[in-house]
């Protein structure tokens, strides 16, 4: 709105300069005869008649028009002209010599003077010309009028981009309000697109008048980073108060979504918001704070979200969810905090979830805290740092899939697990190591630490004193071979079990390429490769044999070859790019072969484990994938002459074009058992090295417990040490203040009775005890 404030027009005179009563001023559109609107006030609500009429002063009343411009002529009471001139330009009185400044966005997006042609009451815009709001210092740049995909677009039809400022884009310039009511997502999205569009960079969440409310769910796009300013404390008690950035999700879908399956979200990050729905909310307890749908090299970071189905769920479905590091996360009044489940198919290697630091802080008052669920999950870590996992049902729960075999995390830092009625730490299946300080104070739970299948592994003292450990980590029980290929010179590899040697022969060579260890054998694809100079081995019987090796090329690659060339009986393992080719022969009478596994072709494009076993009592071979899946198995009975002593050689890579690298091999006399075979194929290090002596000397396990004396002066030390039959002796030391006289062992329950007879200290005396365990 502009005031008509033309001096020579504010008075009507004639050509003496004196004023003339009554005079008439007509205001017509620039050009034309036409008359124009004329308002009274500043806001064009109150129309006045057109022409206006002079005072007896000749004096007229100040009017304000629609910015644009005008002629105005003013007559005598009998239409004699005193006064015409055209292209009188009206505009407010915020012009400061760019195409246009307003007060506020939403005085932009709804203006239907500027235009991209001359029309009446338009005004006319150019190509680039810059368009400012005062109220926040945004400025935008004129598009085109065949620009496709403009930032905003006013009322009149002007297409305008948002110009990033210094800090990124702020959700406000894309006409978001905050106000709780007005759906932003459409704004707060645009923001998003504007920031990929520029190549990336940050869209700012500032402080809203109360809430930014969406319904639909916000993508981020690739090298972009959603930022607001949420409170970085933790959860206690609910409530939202104090949360400086609040989004209001009203759908039933993802509240903000990390990939999309077409496109990979990386390099990207979520940053300083709060996620909320409440009791009364139609979403409430039904919608996903934050998908990880396929989001790699990126990161998130101090977040709370409230009444969601699940706060953080990472799941990689659209390809895998990578390299993400995240930190103070915080969930309350949820089903499950966080939840980690990746549909990985069976046999296959992704989708998946690897290298994700899940930092927490704190998870209050949900169903599951956190769950690792199912599908193809290594090498992550959950950092509970100074964090607390309390009022739950389950704090930590570990149920994976089909037995769990391919899931492998480990909890660091330090952390606080109270009043969780069903457990703190539940695991079912996969593999947990458990480092740094666990405190639990529950007096009414069901239990602290509940192991129902899987594998818990202590990786510092304190695991060990604040649970009751299964330990079942790698198993020497029944392994008969071992061969890691670290060179004693010549070309020769000792196995620290039997003693029998590995030596190179033809064009085979020791290598530390394509080793995951740093020591391996390959084959010259002529035959050259690794005998072993050991015929004791009875092939008929049960036995499992796992073998790490790296092999990109097809073809009849025979890496592992039992023979006897005196009755031309055989047995052949040979890895495939996507399968295992098992393959007999007996007293010649022809090969047979079978392909075992369906696994993708990229299993062997990075040193793996394989493992078969042979059950000799139902004459099947099974085959177990790398992460250690039975995947499927064929009925076939080892040729007899394969007995101890009934054959002639034993070759790696000795035949058949063989240019595989083997890493590791080891040959047990028993049939693994799953978790023994998971145990296996997660070695940290070569097998001998994990040995860390010949086992048939045993291996030693040392630890302490700190504990207390039970109404009879007695300790029953249950800390469940091992888990496997093979534990033989338990040797337990006291302080100064407690001797062990005697100890008894409960093989079925894993217990060590300890009593000290006629030095019996005074009941709940606390007691610092050393133990050794021998298997």
């Amino acid at each position: 709105m502009g005031l008509l404030n033309l001096e020579s027009a504010s008075i009507a005179l004639d050509h003496n300069s004196t004023p003339v009563a009554h005079a008439k001023k007509y205001i017509m559109w620039a050009g034309t005869d036409q008359a124009c609107p004329v308002y009274s006030d500043v806001g064009l609500t109150t129309m006045m008649a057109n022409p206006l009429v002079a005072d007896e002063n000749g004096q007229f009343e100040l009017c304000f028009l629609v910015d644009g411009d005008y002629k105005v002529v003013i007559t005598t009471d009998r239409d004699k002209i005193l006064f015409s001139q055209d292209d009188i330009s009206v505009t407010s009185p915020l012009s400061f010599g760019t195409a246009k400044t307003f007060n506020t966005v939403s005085q932009l997006l709804a203006d239907r003077v500027l235009g991209y042609g001359v029309a009446l009451g338009r005004r006319r815009v150019s190509l680039g010309e810059n368009i400012t709001v005062n109220e926040c210092g945004f400025t935008y740049r004129v598009l085109s009028p065949s620009a496709s995909a403009p930032d905003v677009i006013t009322a009149g039809g002007v297409k305008l981009k948002v110009v990033a400022t210094g800090n990124g884009f702020d959700v406000r310039a894309f006409g978001a309000v905050g106000d709780n009511e007005a759906d932003d997502g459409p704004a707060i999205q645009k923001a998003l697109d504007a920031a990929s569009v520029d190549g990336g960079g940050c869209v700012i969440l500032p402080v809203a008048p109360k809430r930014w409310l969406t319904t639909q769910t916000l993508i981020v796009p690739p090298s972009v980073s959603l930022i607001g300013s949420a409170r970085t404390g933790g959860t206690r008690g609910g409530g939202t108060s104090n949360h400086a950035v609040t989004l209001n999700y009203t759908g039933t879908g993802a509240a903000i979504q990390l990939g999309t399956g077409a496109v990979t979200c990386v390099s990207a990050a979520v940053e300083g918001l709060a996620i909320v729905s409440e009791p009364g909310y139609p979403n409430y307890r039904n919608f996903v704070g934050i998908l990880a749908y396929d989001f790699r090299k990126s990161h998130l970071r101090n977040i709370y979200i409230e009444g969601a189905e699940t706060a953080f769920c990472f799941t990689g479905e659209g390809g895998a969810v990578a390299y993400v590091d995240t930190d103070n996360l915080n969930a309350y009044d949820c089903v499950k905090g966080v939840e980690i489940e990746c549909p990985t198919p069976l046999g296959q290697v992704s989708p998946f979830i690897q290298a994700l630091h899940l930092g927490v802080r704190e998870i209050n008052g949900c169903g599951t805290g956190i769950r690792l669920g199912g599908g193809q999950q290594n090498h992550s870590r959950i950092e509970l740092r100074a964090a607390e996992l309390g009022a739950c049902d389950i704090g930590i729960l570990v149920d994976g899939d089909s037995g769990g075999k391919r899931l492998t995390w480990q909890i660091d830092g330090q952390a606080w697990f109270e009043h969780n009625t069903n457990g703190n730490i539940v695991l079912n299946a996969g593999t947990l190591y458990v480092s740094g300080d666990i405190t639990q104070q529950d007096s009414n739970v069901s239990g602290g630490f509940i192991q129902n299948g899987g594998r818990l592994i202590p990786l510092g003292r304190a695991a060990f004193e604040d649970y009751s450990i299964h330990f079942t980590g790698f198993t020497s029980r029944g392994l008969v071979r071992a061969w890691s290929f670290v060179d004693e010179g010549d070309d020769h590899f000792h196995c620290p079990i039997s003693g029998a040697r590995a030596e190179v022969i033809g064009g085979g060579s020791k290598t530390g390429t394509h080793t995951r260890y740093g020591d391996g054998v390959a084959g010259d694809g002529s035959g050259g490769g690794v005998i072993i100079n050991d015929t004791s081995i009875d092939w008929t019987a049960d036995w499992t044999v796992g073998f790490l090796c790296y092999n990109t090329t097809n073809g009849n690659h025979l890496a592992f070859s039992i023979e006897d060339s005196v009755t031309d009986s055989s047995l052949d393992l040979s890895p495939r790019p996507g399968y295992l080719r098992v393959r007999t022969e007996d007293n010649g009478g022809g090969r047979v072969s079978d392909d075992l596994g369906n696994v993708q072709d990229n299993y062997l494009r990075q040193p793996v484990w394989y493992v078969i076993s042979h059950d000799a009592t139902a004459g099947t071979i099974r085959f177990h994938a790398p992460n250690g899946e039975a995947i499927n198995e064929v009925t076939r009975a080892v040729p007899p002459a394969l007995t101890s002593g009934g054959y002639t050689d034993w070759k790696l890579n000795g035949g058949q074009n063989s240019t595989v690298v083997i890493d590791e091999v080891l040959v047990y006399d028993r049939l693994l058992s799953p978790d023994e075979i998971m145990a296996l194929v997660e070695l940290r290090t070569n097998a001998v090295a994990a040995l860390g002596r010949d086992p048939r000397g045993g291996i030693n396990r040392r630890g302490t417990l700190q504990t207390s004396t039970d109404a009879n002066g007695e300790i029953t030390f249950a800390h469940g040490l091992l888990s496997q039959p093979d534990f033989t002796a338990a040797q337990i030391t006291g302080d100064n203040d407690y001797r062990a006289k005697t100890k008894l062992f409960d093989a079925q329950n894993m217990t060590v009775v300890v009593k000290d007879g006629a030095d019996l200290p005074l009941a709940s005396t606390p007691v610092t005890l050393s133990w050794r365990a021998e298997i």
